[in-house]
């Protein structure tokens, strides 16, 4: 087999057979036939750096494929569980590890009776649980639901324009992230202070 522009074969040369003058083999046979060996060797050694940068490139391309691949199943990942925007998939697994150790989620199910319910608290719930259902159904229950009423801040400047609690801002800026609505409360291009220190300080700073 022959590759490229060499010009002889393994075969040719294991098989080669020069001519006998008086003096033995003839020498300008014999160096002609070697000068074409060394093109040849020089053409196999341009055939190997050529290989050599197509297989890196190709290497390059198989990395840059997989990680298509891999934003593809995130993608697929996130279609399924319904998001509009980006999931995140190592949530979605650690969620996944809970399932399978037992653990149930219940969501848009409210504990009490969604009418009954302070002024100021933001429900999007769709289903109830009573109190007295978990009393009987359960040894022990862990009340660990984060306060969605505000505390106000009694303090001079307080009714002025440009202040909002911070559920107000971030409930509404997830519904527009899913493309529900326009949060009413724009802060672009503001200086905006974030009173608090909790999560939900640290989420309006983030969104």
């Amino acid at each position: 087999m022959k590759y490229g522009d060499v010009s002889l074969s393994i075969q040719d040369i294991l098989e080669k057979e020069f001519k006998i003058d008086t003096r033995g083999y003839r020498p300008q046979e014999v160096d002609s036939f070697l000068d074409v060996i060394m093109r040849d060797y020089n053409e196999y050694n341009n055939i190997i750096k050529a290989l050599v940068k197509d297989n890196k490139s190709l290497m390059a391309e198989n990395h840059t494929l997989k990680e298509e691949v891999r934003n593809l199943k995130s993608s697929i990942e996130a279609a399924k569980y319904g998001e509009k925007e980006i999931t995140n998939v190592d949530l979605l697994r650690r969620i996944s590890q809970l399932e399978q150790e037992g653990i149930t989620f219940k969501t848009s199910t409210i504990v009490g009776a969604i009418k009954n319910l302070e002024h100021g608290v933001h429900n999007d719930s769709l289903n109830e649980v009573r109190g007295q259902e978990l009393l009987d159904n359960y040894d022990a229950i862990v009340l660990a639901p984060g306060s969605e009423a505000p505390r106000d801040l009694r303090l001079p400047g307080r009714d002025l324009k440009g202040i909002y609690f911070a559920l107000d801002f971030l409930i509404a800026q997830n519904r527009e992230n899913n493309g529900d609505c326009e949060n009413p409360i724009d802060v672009r291009g503001k200086n905006v202070v974030v009173i608090g220190g909790g999560e939900t300080a640290s989420d309006c700073i983030g969104v």
